[in-house]
C-alpha cells in the first residue's frame, strides 16, 4: 500500500510482488498512489546528490530525503561490462503498478532483465568522474 498526500492518508495497491516506496518522498514524485513522475525524480536525484555531496552543509537530511535516498539506492543498477547498454549506465527499476508520467520522453527509459527501468543520467555521468 502506498500513501499519498492527495488522498488525505488513504492507501492504494502499488503491487502485491513489491513492497512500497519507503514514507514520507519528498512531494511531486508520486501522486494519487498509483502515478510516478521521472522528471520529478529526475530533479530530485540531482538536488540530493548536490546537497550531499557537493555542497554539504552538515545538517541531517529531512526524512523525505532520507526515504528517498533509501528508495534510489535499493531499486538502482549500476550496469557492469557485457551488457547491451553501456557500461556504468544508472538504472532505476520502476515500480510496476505505477503509471508514469505521459511526457517522459521514450529516451529515458529502457527495460533491462524483462523491467522497466528509468534511465538516471545525471548519476552516471558524477559517478564516471
Amino acid at each position: 500500500m502506498y500513501p499519498s498526500p492527495e488522498n488525505s492518508g488513504t492507501t492504494t495497491d502499488v503491487s502485491k510482488n513489491e513492497p512500497p516506496p519507503p514514507w514520507p518522498q519528498p512531494p511531486g514524485i508520486f501522486s494519487e498512489g498509483k502515478h510516478f513522475h521521472p522528471h520529478a525524480f529526475l530533479k530530485t536525484v540531482k538536488q540530493i546528490y548536490e546537497q550531499v555531496f557537493l555542497q554539504p552543509s552538515g545538517e541531517s537530511p529531512a526524512l523525505e530525503q532520507e526515504a528517498f535516498a533509501m528508495m534510489l539506492l535499493d531499486r538502482s543498477t549500476t550496469l557492469k561490462e557485457g551488457t547491451v547498454l553501456k557500461e556504468g549506465t544508472v538504472l532505476f527499476k520502476l515500480y510496476e503498478e505505477l503509471e508514469i508520467d505521459e511526457s517522459t520522453p521514450d529516451a529515458l527509459l529502457t527495460v533491462h532483465n524483462g523491467i522497466k527501468h528509468l534511465h538516471v543520467e545525471y548519476l552516471q555521468e558524477h559517478w564516471d568522474s
